[in-house]
């Protein structure tokens, strides 16, 4: 849905995701399958089970993701703490919305590394963030459009 994570920064000249740090994300991919990448009944719970308006938020979601993921990327890209602890965080919550645990648990991660000042661990976390967040963006994009279970 949102490939575009991945290509190279032109001005910084990044590598793409489809290089080491997508083998991280293949690797964790493998561990994360049997959980469903969001809860659509704990997220209906939070807008007191209005579907329609869960939908609209779930709009909003893919709408607004591309940026969030950006100023991630480059927060992590530039190891910018304050941009990072941000980005991270409202990616956090956004995603909490939808029970995306795996989501919201790498957005920590994140949040803290920038907390910390150690950046030694963001490039793969962030590598798994893209992957997670895709997968969360498609199945968001399923339940906007009526498709299949919104659980996977």
């Amino acid at each position: 849905v949102n490939a575009h994570y991945g290509e190279p920064d032109a001005q910084h000249g990044e590598p793409d995701a489809k290089s080491a740090g997508n083998q991280a994300a293949d690797h964790h991919a493998a561990t994360d399958q049997d959980e469903p990448i969001l809860d659509w009944q704990t997220a209906l719970e939070y807008v007191d089970d209005s579907e329609e308006q869960l939908k609209e938020l779930a709009r909003l979601f893919v709408e607004n993701s591309p940026q969030m993921m950006d100023d991630i990327r480059r927060a992590v890209s530039q190891q910018d703490a304050g941009l990072l602890k941000s980005a991270a965080h409202t990616l956090k919550g956004t995603a909490d919305i939808f029970g995306a645990s795996q989501v919201v648990e790498l957005s920590l991660q994140l949040e803290q590394s920038a907390r910390s000042g150690d950046f030694q661990a963001t490039e793969p976390t962030w590598h798994r963030l893209q992957f997670k967040v895709d997968q969360l963006l498609q199945a968001l994009t399923r339940a906007i459009n009526g498709a299949d279970s919104p659980q996977t």
